[in-house]
């Protein structure tokens, strides 16, 4: 139990006091803390429960921080809490990152809502090839910080899918979209030529 401001002064008396009477038990000193008090206490452990992103990442990181400060969590429970706060689209983009420090989540979330608000714009389809990026675990199928492995079916065939968050935009290999037969709308040549150039 952490007692602050008012109820700290509240024990000292009480403690000071007790000594003068016979010594008190769990039970009496909780009835009178309740007596004295109510009901309401505050639990810092529910309250960095309830911190949700409202507004932008920089604020939901000052509200975490300051609550962070008056528990004792683990890292892993730190970045559970921390990612439980934050808005939907964003809880999940920084999760498949698979952070495993507080400060890498953080830093990364900070990324994602730069990169989700730079992304609001929409992309023009004639948009030059030099501005498009895609990261060496990309191109040759590693797994790296940054990148998640999945499987996934189409039609029942069997593809390996690379979630690549370093990336700027989706890849997708053409002879790949033909084999299979999957239905496409733009032209293969400048999938072909993007995935030319980065290799």
């Amino acid at each position: 139990m952490q007692l602050e401001r008012e109820a700290i002064q509240w024990h000292l008396s009480f403690m000071r006091y007790m000594q003068y009477l016979q010594p008190t038990t769990w039970t009496e000193y909780v009835m009178d803390l309740v007596e004295r008090f109510g009901v309401n206490f505050d639990d810092p452990m529910e309250e960095i429960k309830k911190v949700r992103q409202t507004e932008s990442v920089r604020e939901y990181q000052a509200t975490f921080d300051r609550h962070l400060t008056r528990v004792s969590l683990s890292q892993e429970n730190a970045i559970s809490c921390f990612l439980r706060g934050l808005k939907h689209d964003l809880n999940f983009a920084v999760k498949i990152t698979n952070p495993t420090t507080l400060s890498q989540v953080e830093e990364i979330t900070e990324e994602k809502e730069g990169f989700g608000e730079s992304e609001g714009a929409e992309l023009e389809l004639n948009q030059p090839m030099e501005q498009m990026e895609i990261s060496i675990h990309a191109l040759n199928g590693s797994l790296g910080y940054r990148t998640l492995k999945v499987t996934g079916y189409h039609s029942k065939k069997l593809l390996h899918i690379l979630v690549d968050t370093c990336s700027s935009h989706n890849f997708i290999d053409p002879e790949l979209v033909q084999k299979v037969g999957m239905p496409y709308q733009g032209d293969y040549a400048s999938i072909s030529s993007c995935i030319q150039m980065a290799t």
